[in-house]
């Protein structure tokens, strides 16, 4: 028997940074401001774009985690030939669950590029990517 062990990007912290960079480039007016810092109106703005990014990073490491989770339950939990039934449970509700969790990430990733190309974020609608596709290159 080996155990895998699969742990998080110590990189996740990236979208963040994505989110962040997003904010300016949606208001490069606040870089233009003197004093060089951060007009009052976009003060929540930009909090909304942090958010995000820390919610995409943590995102990230659930995903990893929920492999893990999945590993251990397949590997070392649920090893033995007479619990299959509990390994095969196993295997589909952490397979549900990273699936869920790819999706948020999508979703949010979709309204990460709509907050910068100043749409409202409505991932689930059907003409939604068209729709920011158009916007982007607008821009």
């Amino acid at each position: 028997m080996t155990i895998t062990i699969v742990l998080p990007d110590p990189e996740a912290d990236r979208w963040y940074k994505l989110a962040v960079f997003g904010f300016w480039l949606r208001h490069p007016e606040a870089l233009e401001a003197m004093p060089p810092n951060l007009p009052e109106g976009l003060a929540g703005k930009q909090a909304s774009f942090r958010r995000l990014g820390w919610e995409l990073a943590l995102l990230e490491s659930d995903l990893a985690y929920c492999v893990h989770e999945l590993y251990t339950a397949f590997e070392a939990l649920y090893a033995d030939p007479h619990v299959l039934f509990r390994k095969k449970f196993a295997v589909v509700y952490h397979i549900d669950n990273f699936y869920v969790r790819v999706q948020k990430l999508i979703d949010n990733l979709y309204r990460l590029a709509a907050m910068v190309a100043n749409i409202e974020p409505k991932p689930r609608d059907a003409n939604f990517r068209t729709q920011l596709k158009n916007a982007l290159r607008a821009r």
